[in-house]
């Protein structure tokens, strides 16, 4: 997974909280020279502590709303100064200027939309309608378009990624890379039914869409992106020809840098027209929630005795209660106490366990988020097993001083053609061999093999199991 590359500095938080305060000073008195200063001398600092907030899985609470609190002033004062300046520079048609701080914009709008991924948040109303207004003064007044132009397609292309689904450090990695790749993007008013191509339409609240059976408009704005799959391609062969790490996820396992580039290509070709749609049912359900492997197998493997009948009417929702309401044959969305729920993140494991069913154990994982009003978090979960069975592990002869494994056993899954799996709290040794699996009061041997998906703390293993 992702590693850690940053440390806390705290004169970042103190420098940016102290060019807030000049900035609500300089503002009211239109100083432009002022405001370009103060943006431009503190961008270090936003931009280490927007990493740091990127690649640290856990902060301390209080840490992170000052941070958030402090980077969401800074980003705001600083798009409403250059807001209002590009106001006052247009009527005195300074063009140097003008292509400065559309530029100096640019740079506040592509991280209020970051810090909108980092916090699973969506984008704000009328964000796009004003960063395409931008767009069109820049090309109409014949600005800098290179410069702008990359910059532009870098906001709308990381947008079109469904980033819900990653973790922190990944969007922070993947940010990178697409904003390599888009400085050799040219956008253009000449949009046809070409193969491999976005558009946006500048008249519009949204942002990139693939080009598909449409009507051009002089709102339109294209750009090709050919090169882009053909180089995600390549990324996929050279992962299935055994490289180990590629420059677009350099921290990542190969599993989970296979999955990112499926993602990618997904999102950008022609196959998310060919994905099939499974149909989610309206439900109300109360569940209770275990995180994390060893809560999970002690869970299952301390099972007492609990009624196998509730009434609808005797179910008093728990103040962490989580309400289920959507579900289809392998998946489920829920809504949340974010504050209640700070370990959930894309890639965590739970198990549910539903007020009306309380004998049955739901293993699922978090695959994506979306911070709604308020404090409620949705949670779109993936369930990876209905039928969960805790198990132990041991080599063929343990010495006496070995502590067994504990894990989960997760039967075939013929539906989604997956093999026999062990969910475990780390990968063994590549020379581990032969495992003895002690389930309930029988023991199996246990050859494990390819490595079907790995997180930061549990890693599913396809086994072969015989007697």
């Amino acid at each position: 997974m992702m590693k850690n590359a940053t440390s806390l500095d705290e004169g970042w938080l103190v420098r940016l909280e102290s060019a807030n305060q000049a900035l609500s000073k300089a503002m009211p008195l239109g100083d432009l020279e002022a405001v370009i200063y103060l943006q431009q001398s503190c961008r270090p600092d936003l931009l280490s502590l927007t990493r740091y907030f990127a690649t640290t899985p856990k902060l301390d609470v209080v840490l992170e709303n000052r941070i958030v609190r402090t980077v969401g002033e800074h980003l705001q004062q600083s798009r409403v100064a250059c807001t209002n300046h590009i106001k006052a520079l247009m009527a005195r048609q300074s063009k140097q200027q003008l292509m400065q701080l559309l530029l100096e914009k640019l740079q506040v709008m592509a991280l209020i939309a970051k810090w909108c991924y980092l916090r699973y948040q969506p984008i704000p109303e009328r964000y796009w309608l004003e960063l395409h207004a931008d767009y069109l003064l820049a090309e109409r007044l014949r600005l800098d378009i290179p410069a702008f132009q990359s910059g532009y397609v870098h906001i709308l292309m990381l947008d079109s990624i469904n980033l819900s689904s990653m973790q922190k450090a990944e969007i922070e990695a993947l940010d990178r890379w697409v904003a390599q790749w888009s400085v050799q993007v040219a956008v253009t008013a000449h949009c046809d039914d070409r193969p491999h191509a976005m558009f946006v339409d500048l008249g519009q609240d949204v942002g990139a869409r693939r080009l598909r059976n449409f009507t051009p408009t002089e709102n339109f704005r294209c750009w090709v992106i050919e090169m882009i799959l053909r180089d995600l391609e390549q990324m996929r062969e050279q992962l299935s020809a055994g490289a180990i790490s590629l420059p677009i996820l350099p921290d990542a396992t190969t599993v989970r840098s296979a999955q990112i580039i499926d993602l990618l290509i997904m999102a950008w070709s022609d196959l998310r027209e060919q994905r099939r749609r499974v149909e989610r049912a309206a439900v109300s359900k109360l569940a209770q929630a275990v995180n994390g492997l060893f809560a999970v197998c002690q869970q299952i493997r301390n099972e007492a005795y609990r009624p196998t009948f509730l009434h609808p009417d005797d179910v008093q929702p728990l103040p962490n209660s989580w309400e289920v309401q959507n579900e289809s044959v392998f998946g489920l969305g829920a809504v949340v106490n974010a504050d209640l729920n700070l370990w959930v993140k894309p890639g965590a494991l739970l198990s549910l366990q539903f007020a009306l069913n309380p004998d049955m154990e739901v293993l699922a994982v978090v695959r994506s988020l979306q911070q709604r009003p308020g404090r409620e978090l949705y949670v779109g979960l993936e369930v990876i097993s209905y039928t969960p069975a805790y198990v132990q592990l041991t080599t063929e002869d343990p010495p006496a001083d070995e502590e067994p494994i504990p894990g989960l056993y997760l039967g075939r899954d013929d539906d989604r053609n997956w093999p026999p799996s062990l969910l475990l709290p780390l990968q063994p040794q590549a020379d581990v061999g032969e495992l003895v699996m002690h389930l309930e009061h029988s023991d199996y041997r246990a050859t494990l093999g390819d490595v079907l998906e790995q997180q930061a703390d549990w890693v599913r293993i396809a086994v072969m199991v015989r007697d």
